[in-house]
């Protein structure tokens, strides 16, 4: 007699079967977190060692990897290297594949702007936490792997010598954001693209066939220098021609916007010297201009030759009588004389023609230099130039702000209007016309990029929005990119809000312009400190925005007037900012200590330091020493100090751990924050507690329900754990 099948239970079942999951998964999963710091750590000395450099890396064994090596990011328990940044480091010749195979943690890997040679290794492209691959401006060649990580969501494999088909694999990447491929000897057909693209170029290749319907979306831009390529935003392809059906969504424009002219207005160049040729229209309105350039040159200048070039600028749309018309012009015209301020000559009111008369400028203005121009390319703007010109513009804004009484405003800062000389010095120009303008010129789609979030919806603006106006100004600087720069869709690119997500996503290193890091490598700090005043300036609240004077005095101690060097700033970038006994931070608050507060670094280790706060007078900790942990980040200041108490404190927002429920140490913080600025905030947390937003909860129904309780038992833990 046979025996009868055993019968399994479902529970044993699901057992057995998990089981044999496991055994077959494991040896991947042990691969996967197989490594660790140590092997991290070799790996890279291997790398150093395989790959030459012209820039010296100081990698060795002596210094903690995750806090002192160039280029690297830990996580945030320092057990694996997560991010690799070398852009602009001399690399050159070929990567060694099986290096990157051990390093199978990283998320982040920027080597732009090198000379790297030979095939991309295909284990790098593979690796299975990878999110950014930024290799850009190299000389790689061969074809790009066909192997792709699930995970990418920026691959910039931009002007390099990579031949072959776009890889099909492309349309399986969910994930992927941006891609860029332009420059290349890329050909065939493209492919099908992942539904989650925004930004695509793929521009001076080699390819051919038709841009897939879906798409559409992205501008010509995205696809020019492909003399094969017909369809969507090109030249309509023939019947027979057929065409993949990807779905990406918009792109902006790779190449650089031109030079935009001002709101609502036209310029023209007059010379009293020469024939006057002025292509306005109309006998009445020439005679008119003509009269107001004699009165306004007749006088020689300085001894010199009765020539004088001027700037008409004519108002379109202006929504103010005659009479507030004159008088606000009055009033730019009663600013007293600077340097970097450009002087309103005359200006002229009727009906039918409001006219503005300026000097003329032979330099052009800063967007022009920036960013090139419709007859020529981009010129290579050195930093020591950008600095100065910036400088310039901050001082003419500033005294805009104080000259007038803090009356007037500029309401139209935009890098055209910094206009510039022969040998580059700076003029503000435009300056109080917003208020005259209606609204409907007050938000052109070009302008829109410099405006603070608050003009956007009064439509009124203050000395504060012109503060963010000029942050824009700055990051458009440091980054290259033109602020209010349109996408295929029309879309305003919001520069503050992109330098943020790349900021909040470890990799600040690729918001400065490439051009910069190509150029000199002896002053990452100074842009970094930079960048930490222009996130300052472009703040979203009015009222943390310094003023003006104060973004002068900022931008001054970067680089003095006495030369000083790279390093010399008030406000430092981690881990220069807080490494040795005389940084900046720790001399902060040796100069200005915030009340009942200390604080230093705890055994000369300048990434921990420990704080001491006196429990406020008017409050159930009066009489109490607080002893406060302050630990910092590596990308200090971009991300928060962890801060917490280690003395025991009864209050809804600081919980056993010592941890502090505080939005400036979330998600409100700010580069421009300081440690004296935190330490106050925490003294102000003790005198005031947020019950609506608790981390004890227990703690915050009792300050509700029965504050005698609570005072009475948040004092007995003073005087039990911090009068000791």
């Amino acid at each position: 007699m046979g025996t009868s099948p055993r019968v399994f239970s479902k529970g044993l079942m699901t057992m057995i079967v998990a089981a044999f999951i496991f055994l077959l998964v494991s040896p991947f999963v042990s691969r996967c977190l197989s490594g660790d710091i140590e092997s991290d750590k070799q790996a890279l000395l291997e790398f150093a060692s395989s790959v030459p450099h012209s820039r010296k890396l100081n990698w060795n064994t002596t210094i903690p990897i995750c806090r002192s090596w160039t280029g690297i990011t830990c996580s945030k328990n320092n057990a694996r290297v997560t991010a690799l940044r070398l852009p602009g480091s001399g690399l050159y010749g070929p990567l060694p594949e099986k290096t990157f195979e051990k390093l199978d943690a990283l998320r982040i890997i920027s080597l732009r702007s090198n000379n790297l040679q030979g095939n991309i290794p295909s284990a790098i492209l593979s690796l299975p936490f990878i999110r950014s691959l930024y290799f850009h401006d190299n000389n790689f060649s061969g074809t790009i792997p066909p192997t792709l990580s699930h995970r990418l969501v920026n691959l910039d494999l931009s002007t390099n010598s990579l031949s072959g088909n776009i890889p099909a694999s492309l349309r399986n990447l969910t994930h992927l954001t941006d891609l860029s491929l332009q420059h290349n000897s890329l050909r065939g057909p493209i492919p099908d693209l992942p539904p989650n693209l925004k930004y695509l170029n793929l521009s001076f290749n080699n390819l051919n066939g038709s841009v897939p319907s879906s798409a559409k979306s992205f501008p010509a831009s995205s696809f020019q220098g492909n003399s094969l390529l017909c369809g969507g935003p090109l030249t309509p392809c023939l019947e027979n021609t057929t065409a993949p059906s990807p779905s990406p969504s918009s792109s902006p424009s790779a190449s650089p916007a031109p030079p935009t002219k001002a709101p609502g207005t036209t310029k023209r160049v007059l010379s009293t010297a020469a024939i006057v040729g002025i292509a306005v229209g109309g006998s009445v309105l020439l005679f008119i201009i003509l009269a107001i350039i004699t009165l306004c040159c007749a006088k020689k200048r300085d001894g010199g030759q009765d020539r004088t070039t001027v700037v008409v600028k004519r108002l379109k749309e202006v929504a103010a009588g005659k009479r507030e018309f004159e008088q606000q012009m009055e009033a730019v015209g009663r600013i007293s004389p600077h340097d970097n301020v450009a002087p309103l000559r005359a200006y002229y009111f009727s009906k039918d023609e409001k006219l503005l008369v300026y000097d003329y400028y032979q330099g052009g203005n800063f967007s022009m230099l920036l960013h090139g121009n419709n007859e020529g390319g981009r010129a290579a703007l050195d930093w020591e130039t950008r600095l100065k010109i910036c400088l310039g513009a901050a001082r003419g804004i500033s005294h805009i702000h104080s000259a007038s009484g803090a009356k007037l405003l500029h309401g139209n800062i935009k890098s055209p209007n910094v206009l510039l000389t022969q040998d580059l010095h700076v003029c503000v120009s435009d300056f109080g016309i917003a208020p005259l303008m209606s609204h409907h010129t007050l938000l052109p789609s070009r302008s829109l990029g410099y405006r603070a979030p608050e003009t956007i919806e009064t439509r009124k603006h203050t000395q504060k929005s012109d503060v963010y106006s000029f942050g824009v100004l700055l990051l458009e600087m440091l980054t290259g990119k033109a602020a209010g720069k349109t996408t295929g869709h029309e879309e305003v690119v919001d520069l503050p809000k992109w330098v943020q997500s790349v900021v909040r996503e470890e990799w600040t290193g690729e918001v400065f312009d490439v051009e910069l890091i190509k150029q000199q490598h002896n002053v990452e700090e100074e842009m970094v400190q930079m960048l930490q005043i222009a996130m300052a300036c472009v703040s979203k609240h009015p009222d943390s925005r310094p003023s003006m004077e104060e973004v002068v005095n900022m931008m001054e101690e970067i680089r003095p007037s006495t030369g000083s060097g790279p390093g010399s700033a008030n406000r430092a970038s981690s881990p220069e900012m807080i490494r040795s006994s005389d940084s900046p931070e720790l001399k902060d608050l040796q100069k200005d200590p915030p009340s009942n507060c200390s604080a230093g670094p705890v055994a000369e280790d300048m990434f921990h330091w420990q704080a001491t706060i006196m429990g406020p007078p008017d409050s159930p900790y009066a009489g109490g020493v607080f002893l406060v942990s302050i630990h910092f980040p590596p990308d200090y200041p971009f991300k928060p100090p962890k801060v917490s108490f280690k003395t025991k404190v009864y209050h809804p927002n600081i919980n056993s751990n010592g941890s502090i429920c505080l939005d400036i140490l979330k998600e409100q913080w700010s580069p421009a924050l300081t440690i004296s600025k935190v330490l106050l905030s925490i003294c102000s947390l003790l005198t005031d507690p947020n019950p609506d937003d608790p981390l004890v909860p227990e703690i915050a129904h009792m300050y509700k329900t029965d504050k005698s309780k609570y005072e009475s038992t948040a004092r007995s833990w003073t005087q039990k754990y911090a009068m000791g």
